[in-house]
């Protein structure tokens, strides 16, 4: 294919067409418009989480909003989400509903920053509001922009911060630095990220002049060093005070890898699995969203055919990435990856690569004449088209999980059990839903954890009095959600009070 430019003075568009408060008030709102658009499609699809870790998650909130503490987990989890989704409960209360709004309304926000952070990359405004509106597209952060967990907006400020590192300016930087230590307490994939940019800003930092010459007098880039640095501290301070808090409280700073390795352990997965499937994170991160993966690759590959304008932006927030995808690999060797859905970690990259694309293809148009333009049309057009055939079988990831009848319980004992403890018996994790509906942790706990690293005692659904004896070695209880396949145990030692397809209320009271 022969593709032509065209001359560098016609691609110009004059700076005051574009940059004005109009238009970017204007951006900001098709942003948003279509992210909120995005997800409403997606919860109209039925769409509520990704797994039961996103009810676990809500649980713990609720429990923060009851009783704040530094540490709301008290696991390998990361307190930041915990915090917010916590401090939003306390203001309009603990109900499931306002954790799925909470994070509706963040990942609106997120829509907005990852606009800031293609503006700061992109060589066009044009350009920058394309590549946002496609990051607003992504498939996957389409999921997790209304799942309960905080894999997008820890995504967007991964970027945000990538971005800030392609630029000389301080103020930038300081942002950036600000995104670092909210992503990196909230998911671990941050932290490469930070390592990288930390060590870049540091070198930019000592690059500056020097902060006074021989009369003393103050030189241009000594204020420029001093914010470099203030950047690169506050950057790095998140994994930092999380490394401390894990030396102080659990007596190992890095108490998190030997948690999740020790969980990984306990389902079965073993070294030799772990090894197996670290080819598995590149192929992800192509395959996972291949409509993505070819528009980047092929405007890569026009770009540097072409070469529309030197532009190298998009460089260190490329490395910052890689760091990110070697991070992931050394975790399935190690044992410490994510347990389920890995992918999700490649968010960052995949908002990356919309944000190229957008810059690319606006830039490569904005270059070339009209048969050009139609020729590279006619390039993408049916590759584009192949990879949107190939998504059914290409893609491989795990299910997500339907919790819909477990909300229904809960939030029928949540009408009807306003008061006394409830135990919740489900055949899995379950009861994350049930107990996050229900909108009162405090009150209650599951019959049976499932956690593959405790004990697995007797069987209490056996007889009625073994049932009773392990609702008295959990402290005793008012009400009792059970399935119902145990509903005719559980009879015996109370009154049905309501019942779902699945699951059964019964007042123990009563």
């Amino acid at each position: 294919m022969s593709l032509r430019p065209r001359e560098a003075s016609a691609s110009r568009v004059p700076s005051g067409a574009v940059n004005n408060a109009r238009f970017w008030a204007g951006c900001v709102a098709l942003v948003l418009l279509t992210r909120l658009g995005v997800s409403l499609v997606v919860l109209a699809s039925g769409f509520r989480a990704v797994s039961d870790d996103d009810f676990a998650r809500v649980v713990i909130a609720q429990g923060f909003a009851a009783s704040p503490t530094l540490d709301p987990s008290g696991t390998s989890w990361l307190p930041m989400p915990f915090w917010w989704t916590g401090s939003a409960m306390m203001l309009f209360g603990s109900s499931l509903e306002v954790a799925r709004f909470t994070a509706l309304v963040t990942s609106a926000f997120g829509a907005v920053l990852l606009l800031v952070a293609a503006r700061w990359l992109a060589r066009s405004a044009v350009g920058a509001l394309v590549g946002a509106l496609l990051g607003c597209l992504v498939p996957y952060g389409s999921w997790l922009g209304v799942a309960t967990v905080p894999d997008y907006v820890a995504a967007v400020l991964i970027v945000v911060a990538a971005a800030s590192a392609a630029t000389p300016q301080p103020r930038r930087r300081l942002v950036g630095a600000l995104a670092l230590f909210v992503a990196t307490l909230c998911r671990y994939e941050a932290w490469p990220v930070a390592g990288g940019w930390v060590l870049w800003t540091a070198w930019d930092a000592w690059r500056a002049q020097p902060p006074l010459d021989r009369a003393g007098a103050d030189r241009p880039g000594s204020r420029v060093r001093l914010l470099l640095l203030v950047a690169a501290l506050v950057g790095g301070a998140g994994p930092a005070l999380w490394l401390l808090h894990g030396a102080l409280q659990h007596g190992d700073a890095w108490f998190f890898v030997t948690r999740v390795a020790d969980y990984q352990r306990s389902l079965g997965r073993d070294a030799d699995l772990a090894r197996s499937a670290v080819a598995g994170v590149p192929w992800a991160l192509f395959s996972t969203e291949p409509e993505l993966a070819v528009l980047a690759l092929g405007s890569a590959w026009a770009v540097w055919r072409l070469r529309p304008t030197y532009h190298h932006g998009f460089a260190r927030p490329m490395l910052l990435g890689l760091a990110l995808v070697v991070f992931l690999v050394a975790g399935l060797l190690r044992g410490a990856a994510p347990t389920h859905h890995p992918e999700r970690a490649l968010l960052g990259i995949w908002l990356m690569a919309a944000l190229f694309v957008g810059d690319s293809l606006v830039a490569l148009w904005k270059c070339l004449d009209v048969t050009a333009r139609w020729r590279l049309a006619a390039y993408f057009t049916p590759v584009f088209g192949l990879a949107c055939l190939s998504r059914d079988w290409l893609v491989r990831v795990d299910a997500f999980v339907d919790r819909s009848q477990e909300v229904s319980i809960g939030l029928v004992a949540r009408s009807l059990a306003s008061d006394g403890r409830v135990l919740v018996d489900t055949p899995d994790y379950g009861f994350f839903a049930v107990m996050a509906a229900l909108g009162a942790p405090e009150r209650a706990r599951p019959l049976d954890d499932r956690d593959p690293r405790h004990p697995r005692g007797t069987n209490p659904f056996a007889l009625p009095s073994a049932l009773r004896r392990a609702i008295e070695q959990r402290g005793g209880a008012r009400w009792l959600v059970v399935t119902r396949a145990h509903a005719k145990v559980a009879s015996r030692l109370g009154a049905e009070r309501a019942s779902t397809s699945k699951f059964v209320l019964f007042d123990l009271d009563g």
